[in-house]
């Protein structure tokens, strides 16, 4: 079954990368008689250390490249307000956001001057958090603060060439964040090369003891064409240990966190940085942003440069795009929505009829889903299948980027 699935999310994965060069106007046209898009994206690709699991669209920090940046996505957000976007919700990722304090806080001011916004949510590395930052983004109003701490173990940090911040840095630091923002959350990784069932239940335990509202667990996902020899590392993942690891997880956590998703894990009802399933569609602003606008598969120019001069020529960034057929689309909010840890069956037959019954029929059969009042929800055990389905999605996507970033686009 395990494997039938990966299949098939890679089958479908595959589409996305069925890319046609160029960009119709047409594509960010609003339809005033669809549901408006609330979800933005902002990318910030750049990191003072470059993490060699990392596959993320990220380069090494240069100043005046980066004051050129934030200046070219100021004018894409423009153009997103121009054309009567009115966003509610946004997340910034990277990369790291806060390596220019001083410029993400204009450019949060910015963009709160050109949409309604109600949420933001901002992930940072622990080391960044120092007196000054912690209250500009206080007065910046961030409502979810994320941080990627991945190990609180320093001999796990340094195999994953994690050098940012230790153990001890990163416990201090969220201390000092604790009860300040809507929601704290860190991040924590699983099955990397080294990593002992002993040293995760250790993270584990940290992670309780902080008393803080949100825990999300990423499994180490492979990426082709990583150049280094500790790069290639971490793109030969053991899958054999995987369900071990996710089963731990899971007895440790239901008993007082509730899964937000099949990875992230909240005391309480709290927001999450997941912005795939919020919405159904969603804008990617920023060099390798990704969007998915009524229907239609946005691919943003990759390398900062070519970022830079495509909004600097008055054009937009997006440079790939592939329209889903409306199969593809249901199978899409399906994945989404089940790592979500719900799925409106009821509603999601409304919009695209009885297109994904034998898929249904299949989860329920196999114990992956259970239906309550016209709602698909996750088992324990499928919430372990959806975790590796999408785990395998995001994999899909990292060739993506990886080919963008060999390519120079």
């Amino acid at each position: 079954m395990l494997r039938r699935l990966e299949a098939f999310v890679q089958w479908e994965g595959r589409k996305f990368l069925h890319l046609q060069p160029g960009y119709e106007e047409s594509f960010l046209e609003i339809d005033q008689q669809k549901k408006p898009v609330h979800s933005m994206y902002l990318h910030i690709p750049f990191c003072r250390q470059l993490c060699p699991y990392c596959s993320f669209n990220r380069v090494a920090y240069e100043p005046v490249l980066v004051k050129a940046y934030f200046e070219a996505l100021k004018k894409e957000i423009s153009h997103y307000a121009q054309a009567g976007y009115a966003f509610t919700h946004v997340y910034l990722g990277g990369g790291t956001p806060t390596v220019d304090v001083e410029l993400l806080l204009d450019l949060l001011t910015f963009t709160r001057s050109q949409f309604p916004i109600e949420q933001i949510s901002l992930e940072t590395n622990p080391a960044d958090l120092n007196g000054a930052t912690i209250e500009g983004l206080q007065k910046a109003d961030i409502q979810r603060l994320s941080l990627g701490v991945q190990s609180f173990n320093d001999t796990m940090l340094k195999s994953l060439g994690r050098l940012s911040h230790d153990g001890k840095t990163a416990m201090q630091n969220i201390a000092k964040v604790k009860g300040l923002f809507d929601t704290v959350n860190i991040d924590l990784m699983y099955n990397f090369p080294s990593q002992t069932m002993e040293h995760f239940l250790e993270d584990i335990r940290i992670f309780k003891s902080l008393d803080i509202e949100q825990v999300t667990f990423y499994p180490l996902m492979p990426s082709p064409h990583k150049k280094t020899a500790l790069e290639r590392r971490f793109s030969r993942v053991d899958p054999s240990r995987e369900m071990e690891f996710y089963q731990v997880l899971l007895d440790e956590m239901l008993e007082v966190y509730h899964p937000s998703t099949v990875w992230c894990f909240s005391r309480g009802e709290r927001i999450i940085d997941e912005y795939i399933i919020e919405y159904d569609d969603y804008a990617g602003l920023g060099a390798g942003s990704v969007g998915f606008i009524d229907g239609v598969f946005l691919v943003n120019a990759f390398k900062p440069e070519r970022y830079i001069e495509q909004i600097n020529q008055d054009r937009n960034a997006v440079v790939y795009h592939t329209r889903s057929s409306r199969k593809d689309h249901a199978r899409y909010q399906m994945l989404t929505r089940l790592f979500g840890m719900k799925w409106n069956w009821k509603e999601h037959q409304q919009l695209f009829g009885k297109v994904l019954w034998p898929e249904v029929a299949m989860l329920k059969t196999a114990g992956i889903v259970e239906e309550k009042d016209g709602t698909l929800i996750p088992t324990r055990k499928g919430m372990y299948y959806v975790s590796i389905m999408m785990k395998n999605f995001f994999a899909t996507l990292n060739g993506l980027r990886e080919e963008c970033i060999s390519s120079g686009v």
